[in-house]
């Protein structure tokens, strides 16, 4: 089962109402925000906002990234998951170099000196779901992919040197690549100090794992959800889910247990390792990002943040 139309409105409500692009935006760091891949039949359109001029004083342009698994973390920022160098007035740029693909995308600023300001933090300067074209039907973009070696100059900055996108046999088949790293949580934390209020995070159960009559792995969810989680049991929830999730299930299956795991860590204080729950699931069942999203973000609003209440 997928969520209903009521309860995606209510997700999304929450999803745009609980964010750290405010903040992220108020900051002094110098990164983009509200990063976004809005997919075509025929391209990719990445837009952002950027950070106050101030900022950028010593920058001398944007690096676009690439990948097939979502950014997370800096070392992920390598020269074949680059693919544009942009201004640093730039705030779109269209991808038609995405062949069949579903991809992920960030953006680092370089300064004059060559270093890269490399913080990734999900949501605000790179993207948690993959956006893919439908058709590949433009004549530019096939000229582009029968080229070998060459370096392609448009409007909107220069593309490194081709052949790209770079060959792929399994298109949808990778794990999440590396977790959220200590370093980057922690100074990701430092974005919601003095601006974002300590929310009143309340437990989240699918309307599914509710129903007293189910059987087979869903009866085990509930009775798992019925017995521990719904107690706030989190310990407990959390050995029992981490149990459950160790043979195979359904995506859909999985993903829900991988979100009520983050959530029995994340009412444990263990924000990091809810992240990274949070981060699976939405790899895993896409149709819950809604829900996956709202509880990444939770998770960092709280990574150490200030006690306001």
């Amino acid at each position: 089962m997928k969520l209903s139309k009521s309860m995606k409105s209510i997700a999304f409500f929450f999803l745009l109402s609980f964010t750290l692009f405010y903040s992220a935006a108020q900051s002094s760091r110098p990164m983009v925000t509200d990063i976004s891949a809005q997919a075509s039949d025929q391209y990719i359109e990445i837009t952002w906002k950027l950070p106050s001029p101030d900022t950028l004083q010593n920058a001398d342009a944007l690096l676009l990234y690439r990948g097939r698994q979502a950014f997370s973390s800096g070392s992920q920022l390598t020269i074949d998951t680059q693919l544009a160098t942009l201004s640093t007035d730039e705030t779109s740029f269209i991808d038609t170099t995405c062949g069949f693909y579903n991809w992920y995308y960030t953006i680092a600023v370089r300064y004059n000196d060559d270093t890269i300001y490399d913080l990734i933090i999900p949501t605000v300067n790179a993207t948690v779901y993959a956006a893919g074209v439908t058709s590949v039907t433009d004549p530019f973009v096939t000229s582009i992919q029968n080229q070998d070696s060459e370096v392609i100059s448009t409007s909107q900055g220069t593309i490194r040197e081709k052949p790209l996108p770079y060959l792929h046999l399994f298109q949808d088949d990778e794990p999440l690549s590396a977790t959220i790293e200590a370093t980057t949580l922690e100074e990701a934390s430092q974005f919601g100090i003095n601006s974002i209020t300590k929310q009143k995070v309340k437990p989240y159960i699918f309307a599914d794992d509710t129903d007293e009559n189910a059987r087979g792995d869903e009866y085990t969810l509930f009775y798992i959800i019925e017995t521990f989680f719904s107690r706030g049991e989190w310990a407990s929830a959390e050995v029992e889910l981490k149990k459950f999730l160790q043979t195979y299930k359904s995506d859909y299956i999985t993903a829900r247990a991988q979100i009520y795991t983050g959530q029995a860590l994340f009412f444990q204080e263990k924000y990091r390792d809810a992240l990274n729950c949070f981060m699976q699931a939405e790899k895993i069942y896409p149709a819950l990002d809604a829900i996956s999203r709202r509880w990444i973000q939770y998770s960092l609003d709280y990574f150490k943040l200030p006690d306001n209440s």
